[in-house]
This record gives structure tokens, sequence and C-alpha cells, in this order.
């Protein structure tokens, strides 16, 4: 899978855990307790598939360096410098 749809996915399964945590949040009284729970084990489940992702995909294409942190921001590799999309070497900014 390649590094840009790896992380499209894992920001779209994210933001729909957000959806269902906040649904399970605001859902109230105790009729809707079942609701809630599993409301909740859905946005638990959603945010282990977007690490998974991460974690399996989220990796330079030319050295195969993993990128966690501002995965969603990362243009290019922290390690081998080079960009994503076009794989020339970018000029380090001092």
């Amino acid at each position: 899978m390649k590094f840009q749809k790896a992380v499209s996915t894992a920001r779209t399964l994210l933001l729909i855990a957000l959806v269902f945590c906040v649904l399970g949040l605001t859902m109230g009284g105790a009729e809707l307790a079942t609701y809630r729970a599993v409301a909740t084990g859905i946005a638990m489940l959603l945010v282990v598939v977007a690490l998974y992702y991460i974690f399996r995909y989220c990796r330079c294409p030319y050295c195969g360096k993993q990128i966690f942190f501002g995965v969603s921001k990362a243009t290019s590799c922290p390690r081998c410098r080079r960009n994503f999309v076009t794989g020339k070497k970018v000029k380090r900014n001092r």
C-alpha cells in the first residue's frame, strides 16, 4: 500500500472513531447503555485498526523508516530527506 493511501485511510478511520466516541458519550439514560457500549467498542476497534495501518504501512518508500509522529503532516522522510511524492531530496532547513 502506498504511503499517502495509508495515511488517508488511517486519518479516515480515526475520524470515524471520533464520531462513534462522541456518539457514545452523548447517549444518556439507562435504556441506551447497550448502544453506548457498542459505540464505544466500535470506536476502540477503529482506533486499533488505524494504529495497525500506521505501524504497518506508514513507512518511507525509499529507506523504510517508520513514520509515526506527524504522519498526517509529513511530506518528506526525516531520515533520508526524500519527498514522498516526487522522490527528490529535500534541502535541510536550518
